[in-house]
């Protein structure tokens, strides 16, 4: 089942759990594996992030290649060109 997630100021609630979605418990893991180097308190809380990312239009700093995600361009276009190499 997929979570269900509201928007309220900025902080995100996963109704399903009923609990801030920055409540992650897998936070320490995610960060080893994180290639993001933007600096934002979704850092490593994936499920914040990648709802952060899908209601901007974008995809976050792991669907990306290290050199192209320090550009910051999280497009689609920029999705494709990274992965045609």
């Amino acid at each position: 089942m997929l979570a269900k997630i509201i928007i309220l100021d900025q902080v995100l609630y996963d109704i399903r759990i009923g609990g801030l979605m920055s409540d992650c418990d897998r936070k320490t893991a995610n960060l080893k594996d994180c290639n993001c180097t933007y600096d934002c308190s979704k850092k490593g809380s994936c499920c914040e992030c990648v709802a952060y990312h899908r209601s901007m239009s974008q995809f976050p700093a792991c669907f990306f290649s290290d050199k192209v995600e320090r550009g910051y361009d999280r497009s689609f276009a920029a999705l494709a060109r990274d992965r045609q190499g």
